[in-house]
Order: C-alpha cells, then structure tokens, then sequence
C-alpha cells in the first residue's frame, strides 16, 4: 500500500520511482522529482521558521494557505491545485500551526485555508481555534489520515468548514472547493437580500 501510494505522489509530482535489488542484500528504491527552488523569507513573528508565497504575474482570483509540515503533501496539494483543478491563485505556506495563524493575521486576504491537523509547535485544532477568533467566516479545511466518524464529528466540532482524507484526490478535492463555493454564493446572495 506504502508503496503504490509513493508510486502515484511520485508520478503526480512529475517524477519518476526506481528500485535496485540484490539477492540476500535487500532492495533499494529511489524516488526522483523535479525541483524547482523558490524563494522564502522570514516570518518576523515567528523567527525560528520561514514560510513561502507563490506569486502568478497575472492577476490571482484567490489566496489560499496550506498548512502542512510535511514538503511532499504540500507539494502535492499545490499541484492538485494548480496542475488538475486548474485554480488559479497565490499560494502560502506554513510549517505548523503557529505559522498558520501568523500568516492569517498578516494577510487578511487569505481567502481559503487547507489546515493539517497533525503540525509541530501547534496543531491544526489549536490553529483553528485562534484563526476564527478573528477570521470566524475564513473557511478552513482539514486535511488528515484518519478518518473515522468520530474524527470527523471532533474536526468539525472544532471550528472546521470541511474534512479532506488523505491520500487527497483531484475528485474530493474538487468536491470540497465547489461546496465552499456554492456555500459562499448563498451567504453572499442572503447578505445581498438584507
């Protein structure tokens, strides 16, 4: 399973997996992505950690944040985003939930947050807790391997707008933007008739 999951996040990343076996030695794989550096900067509220913007030259429709402690789920998240749902945005990231709440305060216009749950320094129910204190309307979604009843009753008892399962795929991925949008499109049409 391990495997066939690292095969598919490798294939997706535009990458290529390989192995080397040699009897009675044991097997080697190797796992080669293409890499692109970007640059990063400081967080002057958080000087132990840095976290990156992405930056179109055209204009952005949204902002979105993704708070993901491990490189590769980003990197994956951001090209589901970009590669296959074809959204056009900027993107940020955090490393934990500290960061994520740093940037929320620093940019209000943060349109969308994907927040994992399991983050070092504060995980992802801390950060949701203090993001909506003052951006209660912000919509956050968690992002998580488990996935249980009782998981999901915890994630949206905690201030969550939506629930992804990892691994995430183009069609739940789709399905959860499209709900935060018609969501959105009713809030604001309601507004409108006020």
């Amino acid at each position: 399973m391990g495997l066939w999951i690292a095969k598919e996040n490798t294939e997706l990343l535009g990458g290529k997996i390989s192995l080397e076996s040699k009897k009675n030695e044991g097997t080697t794989f190797f796992v080669t992505l293409p890499y692109t550096p970007i640059e990063s900067y400081e967080d002057p509220n958080h000087p132990d950690s840095s976290f990156k913007e992405y930056e179109e030259t055209d204009l952005h429709k949204c902002n979105i944040l993704i708070a993901e402690d491990e490189e590769i789920n980003f990197l994956y998240l951001e090209i589901l985003l970009r590669k296959h749902i074809n959204l056009n945005c900027n993107i940020f990231h955090a490393k934990d939930g500290a960061e994520a709440v740093a940037i929320c305060k620093d940019n209000d216009e943060i349109d969308f947050v994907f927040m994992d749950l399991k983050m070092p320094l504060m995980d992802g129910f801390e950060a949701v807790k203090l993001i909506k204190e003052f951006r209660p309307e912000l919509p956050i979604i968690a992002q998580t391997a488990f996935s249980s009843k009782k998981d999901k009753e915890k994630v949206f008892a905690s201030g969550f707008s939506g629930f992804l399962s990892k691994p995430i795929s183009k069609e739940s991925l789709s399905d959860v933007l499209n709900l935060q949008k018609e969501q959105k499109r009713i809030k604001e049409s309601i507004n409108f008739r006020n």
